[in-house]
């Protein structure tokens, strides 16, 4: 059984002289928080000796205190505040890349005084980096991820992965979750696979084509992603749309006696045609005089206004 006494949704501490020199003592206000938890598991461990206490590590309180050693019937959930919106974490890299290298530091430090660790993942960009949708498939890193998460003590995760309706490969996402989640250090890409072909259809390797196009075009940028507007990542090019359009059309005349198998290729038009029709103006101004995007504006609203019906 497990209770959480968790800290509200802010920045806010206590700033009492006490606290503030338990916090510069340890180099973090989970100084104080971890003392205080402490406290409470010590407190109903006689009585209740199955009882666990979970309390977050979460914004100011991310960073690992120096000395104190979290209780062995508390749960240390890490959850990464502005992991979504890209402060100094990089959804579109594993854990271990470069990018996320003070993220893993932490999860690294709280390995070293925890017993028991959970992750509060994102599998998700919010706004307001990302005011509308575009394609965008974390999937590599999921798989990266829970391993590592495993590998470094954490035995709970919980994921903020919504809008089903808006993002790349959704239902991947989740189903290739719960997998690896029972065994993070199953191989991946048969997984894929799997699914590919029981949601897809005879476009199965048609989709898997177009998600590996997806997830290159990202990796082979430079930098933070998570951090830039959407209409300013790099790979978010005309050219990059129009092999996307290529891709699922091609998948689309593969799977179209299926219904199901359609209607599951047809939402991945959403965020395709969502993010072309939102970056129009942007790429009709850099074309060369007298070109013309090969794709018809009018035709792809009226395209996501069905397939989003």
């Amino acid at each position: 059984r497990v209770y959480d006494i968790s800290q509200n949704d802010n920045h806010w501490m206590c700033q009492c002289p006490d606290c503030k020199a338990m916090s510069q003592r340890e180099g973090s206000e989970s100084g104080p928080l971890v003392d205080f938890i402490n406290e409470v598991a010590d407190g109903i461990r006689p009585e209740f000796p199955d009882v666990h206490v979970m309390t977050f590590a979460y914004s100011i309180t991310e960073t690992p205190p120096k000395t104190l050693k979290v209780r062995d019937n508390v749960i240390i959930r890490i959850a990464e505040l502005n992991a979504e919106w890209g402060r100094d974490s990089d959804l579109f890299h594993p854990i271990t890349h470069p990018t996320n290298k003070a993220q893993f530091e932490r999860l690294q430090g709280w390995a070293g005084v925890a017993k028991s660790i959970g992750a509060w993942d994102y599998w998700i960009q919010y706004s307001p980096n990302d005011p509308f949708p575009t394609p965008y498939a974390p999937i590599r890193c999921i798989a990266a991820d829970l391993e590592t998460f495993h590998r470094n003590g954490v035995s709970e995760v919980f994921v903020e992965c919504e809008s089903p309706d808006t993002t790349s490969f959704f239902a991947l996402k989740c189903w290739l979750g719960y997998q690896l989640m029972q065994d993070p250090a199953r191989p991946a890409e048969p997984l894929i696979r799997t699914f590919m072909k029981g949601y897809y259809g005879a476009a199965a390797e048609k989709m898997r084509e177009y998600l590996n196009f997806v997830e290159v075009s990202a990796a082979a940028v430079e930098g933070n992603l998570s951090a830039m507007k959407c209409y300013a990542r790099p790979y978010l090019t005309p050219q990059f749309f129009t092999t996307c359009e290529r891709l699922l059309d091609e998948a689309e005349a593969l799977c179209a006696p299926d219904p199901k198998a359609l209607l599951h290729v047809r939402r991945e038009r959403i965020p395709v045609d969502a993010g072309l029709c939102n970056l129009w103006s942007d790429f009709a101004r850099s074309l060369p005089a007298g070109r013309k995007l090969p794709l018809d504006r009018e035709f792809l609203a009226k395209r996501y206004e069905e397939y989003r019906r």
